[in-house]
């Protein structure tokens, strides 16, 4: 399977006083074998831009920004450049997460979490091994501060930027909670979801609270 990271045509519409905006032309991207987008996004050109997966031997990459990128566990991209193999040692990535400044730089891989200081450049592995993770975060405001949800439900905190880890809270259920997102004003202030429910802690990932949203299939309305 190949990794593509693709920019697609021109997009245009105009504006029409009766309907708003019509599409004046189209362009499918796809080849012959198994196309998967996984993110799409558009510039203030009206240029789109898909990344994703393809088994495609004959998938359009005329207009690619990168057609085939080297393959790694880890691949590093620096002020827009084509992303590079970081020289990560290890069979996979299943969760990445840095700081603001991208100093900081932990990664969770099968043989525990691992983190660099230096823009991923060189990498050591965390003092305490733990099990892979599913979710990493690193506080906006102060990166000494990091946090980690394993696979099995439970939540680790870091208070010497990904050195050293200990239990943080009870564990979450075990579903399918993929990021955590911290909040830039109140860094106490942490979320964690999945395809039905959100977790809120507002004490730095001692005590959950799920929290119900309308319309949604929430299955676990209660404080952890």
């Amino acid at each position: 399977m190949r990794k593509l990271c693709l920019a697609a045509l021109r997009v245009l519409a105009c504006a029409a006083p009766a309907l708003g905006q019509e599409l004046l032309n189209r362009q499918v991207l796809s080849g012959n074998g198994s196309d998967q987008p996984n993110v799409i996004a558009t510039d203030s050109r009206g240029y789109v831009y898909v990344a994703g997966n393809t088994t495609s031997g004959n998938f359009p990459v005329t207009n690619a920004l990168e057609p085939q990128p080297v393959q790694g566990a880890l691949e590093v991209s620096e002020a827009g450049a084509p992303f590079v193999n970081s020289g990560f040692a290890a069979s996979s990535v299943s969760a990445l997460a840095a700081s603001s400044d991208g100093k900081l730089v932990i990664a969770g891989t099968p043989s525990g979490i691992f983190r660099s200081g230096d823009q991923g450049v060189t990498w050591t592995p965390a003092a305490d091994l733990l099990p892979p993770a599913a979710a990493l975060a690193v506080d906006p405001v102060n990166s000494s501060n990091a946090y980690a949800l394993l696979q099995n439900g439970a939540f680790y905190k870091s208070v010497n930027g990904g050195v050293n880890w200990q239990t943080s809270s009870a564990p979450l259920p075990q579903v399918y909670i993929t990021q955590i997102a911290i909040s830039p004003q109140t860094p106490s202030t942490l979320y964690a979801w999945d395809n039905y429910t959100i977790y809120k802690s507002t004490d730095g990932a001692q005590i959950w609270q799920a929290l119900w949203i309308p319309g949604s299939n929430t299955r676990y309305p209660r404080s952890l």
